[in-house]
């Protein structure tokens, strides 16, 4: 009879080999890209390895050093580097076996229910997830072993288990969710935020860094405040150091993680035997159709897609939200040293930085392309231009990074300069509408000819990497010159003439208004991304 094992390396091959065909990666090549899946050895020695190797560097550093602050903290964020692997391999694995309906053909062999749901279960260990747990364990030991400090493997191996549960168990609801088209309206808002939190999560070690580190500071110590320590995974490391506060979280952190992975399980289980994953999107009885022409009804189609796709509206949100995200742990570092008169002086120059951002929120416009799936034969079929399906494309990524706008808009004039906040917004408005056009007449030119499916594969490839790697490089460049001003103003204000070459256009530099440059270029990548986007020829 068949065990449970074998069933779940069966269903990890299977499961890679579809993943594989489905991202565009050919029948030789697929194992590659998942190398050992199915085998429990071949696909976690390589990653356990790595991890291994980094986990006892830091460990013994620490030991070394004798600083226990920096054990702690690094130990921390070992583990958040196992949760975010755990949880993405898992969620991918349980994804991929869901949408792909691998569980169906198993009912029709003489396997018991139990060994099937074993199977499930442990699909994602036979997809590498086994080697996460070796970006903590070995660094515990080590650690443990030099300071002579036998609970901190206790607790390490306790910070472990607790991790890839809480692991397991998100992975298992995100994958669990309606993979395919759902009825529910609160089973797909579920699994958005979801998927966003799974994307937040890399940037949870430099916000408490930033935050901890800006509150240490202040208090008058070394490295990050007293209360990094009880936040988890940073608390396992100091409860072994004899921190109550502490231990109490970790243990109820890992209370929390064993009831996720009991939830998740439970809710994967029932989606699979009841097979609620499979209901497709339909409308009511007594709904009629009919065709709408125009952008604007376009546009409300996107909408529409993009609320029945979890996951990519997670990733376009995500996108829009990167520069925000980017600059946010950096201003809680600043504002927490920086004396409040010299951010009035940096605020000025806050439209140059906005120049910058937006220039990277329009960067997931591809995301707009690919949400059309299988429905993207039927825009051939209509006399849609590339021209207007670029610009289409462009508008409603602009639009949903009005909200990043409107927030660095309104932090810069918390800050007491209505002038630069109104420039900042609107300039990382602007230069995300001029991204988002550049891009989507990128991407309308690789479309392809004939009537076929669009995909990530669609828009994948090295020249799509070089040119966003060259965009960004552009605007850096242009929020240099935009700020250059500005810094020659504020140079001859503190007195540093002496340090400037006597030229008039110094002078003239100087005098110009500091939002002014970061405008006007803002505005003439707006209008050279429309020009672009217009510029392309013929209808899909």
């Amino acid at each position: 009879m068949t065990g449970w094992r074998e069933l779940a390396s069966i269903l990890a091959r299977e499961a890679a080999y579809r993943a594989a065909r489905r991202a565009g990666v050919g029948q030789r090549s697929w194992r590659w890209v998942f190398y050992g899946a199915g085998n429990l050895i071949k696909s976690n020695a390589v990653v356990g390895l790595l991890l291994s190797a980094a986990s006892v560097f830091l460990g013994w550093t620490s030991a070394v050093e004798g600083d226990l602050s920096f054990l702690t903290v690094s130990m921390g964020l070992m583990g958040f580097m196992e949760f975010f692997m755990a949880a993405f391999g898992m969620t991918m694995a349980v994804h991929t076996v869901m949408a792909e309906d691998l569980l169906t053909p198993l009912r029709h062999l003489p396997v018991g229910e139990g060994v099937i749901r074993r199977a499930l279960l442990a699909v994602g260990v036979y997809w590498g997830l086994a080697a996460a747990v070796m970006a903590v364990i070995p660094g515990s030991c080590v650690a443990a072993w030099m300071l002579g400090l036998p609970s901190l493997a206790a607790w390490g191996l306790l910070e472990a288990a607790s991790l890839a549960a809480l692991a397991s168990g998100i992975g298992y609801l995100i994958g669990s969710l309606t993979p395919k088209y759902t009825r529910s309206r609160i089973a797909r808002a579920i699994q958005t935020v979801l998927w966003i939190s799974f994307f937040l999560a890399g940037f949870v070690p430099s916000v408490v860094g930033s935050v901890g580190g800006t509150a240490g500071g202040e208090a008058g110590g070394p490295g990050a405040a007293p209360w990094v320590a009880e936040i988890p995974p940073f608390c396992y490391a100091a409860a072994a150091l004899g921190d109550p506060a502490a231990a109490a979280s970790a243990l109820a952190t890992s209370a929390a993680a064993a009831l996720t992975f009991l939830l998740g399980s439970s809710r994967l289980w029932r989606a699979a035997s009841l097979g609620s994953y499979l209901l497709p999107s339909q409308p009511p009885p007594s709904a009629g159709w009919a065709v709408r022409a125009g952008s604007a009804q376009r546009i409300i189609k996107d909408l529409r897609l993009l609320a029945r796709n979890p996951r990519i509206l997670a990733s376009t949100v995500y996108t829009a939200a990167i520069p925000i995200l980017i600059v946010a742990p950096t201003a809680l570092a600043v504002g927490g040293w920086v004396d409040p008169t010299w951010l009035r002086v940096l605020t000025p120059a806050v439209p140059a930085a906005a120049l910058f951002l937006g220039g990277i929120g329009g960067l997931g416009v591809t995301n707009l392309f690919v949400v059309e799936g299988e429905g993207a034969r039927l825009l051939y079929v209509l006399p849609l231009t590339k021209a207007e399906l670029a610009r289409e494309k462009a508008a409603l990524m602009a639009l949903l990074n009005v909200p990043a706008a409107a927030a660095l808009a309104a932090a810069c004039a918390a800050l007491g300069d209505p002038a630069s906040a109104a420039a900042a917004g609107a300039s990382y408005e602007l230069a995300a509408a001029g991204s988002a056009l550049l891009n989507a007449g990128f991407a309308a030119g690789r479309l392809p000819e004939q009537p076929s499916t669009w995909s990530q594969q669609t828009f994948s490839g090295l020249t799509i990497v070089l040119a966003f790697l060259g965009e960004i490089l552009m605007f850096g460049l242009m929020a240099s010159l935009a700020v250059a001003p500005y810094l020659l103003y504020a140079a001859k204000a503190a007195g540093f003439v002496r340090f400037l070459p006597a030229a008039w256009w110094v002078d003239a530099a100087a005098a110009i208004p500091p939002a002014a440059p970061a405008l006007v270029e803002s505005a003439a990548l707006a209008a050279a991304g429309w020009a672009y986007a217009g510029g392309k020829r013929g209808v899909l």
